[in-house]
């Protein structure tokens, strides 16, 4: 989900470039002590984000709403056993679940069997 602390090109460390082409290696400040920092995340315990990247943005109040709101209404699809792309029912493959329409990896349910205890 989106957060207001977040920049919108993230799209995560382990990529090289963010969604704007941005190296994020250039953009990178080490500092003396601590974690190195990214001006695209809120550095963790606080303190000071560097402001070395010209594409940095910030989502608006209502991008974040508007990417809660979706990610909610997903969730309650996938809980109903319905794809969050278009309603249809979904379809089991062990824990994963895809869409029955489109085919599209819908996501995983987790359970006792997943861990080997053999419940139902």
């Amino acid at each position: 989900m989106k957060s207001e602390k977040t920049c919108v090109h993230f799209r995560g460390i382990q990529h090289d470039t963010c969604l704007a082409g941005v190296v994020v290696r250039s953009v990178r400040v080490v500092p003396e002590k601590g974690p190195y920092r990214l001006p695209c995340l809120p550095v963790i315990g606080g303190g000071d984000i560097p402001n070395n990247c010209e594409q940095r943005r910030y989502p608006t109040a209502e991008e974040v709403a508007a990417d809660h709101a979706m990610w909610e209404r997903a969730f309650a699809a996938f809980a109903a056993g319905k794809s969050p792309c278009c309603d249809a029912p979904l379809e089991s493959r062990g824990t994963a679940r895809f869409c029955s329409k489109c085919r599209e990896f819908v996501g995983r349910e987790c359970g006792a069997e997943d861990i080997g205890d053999g419940a139902k």
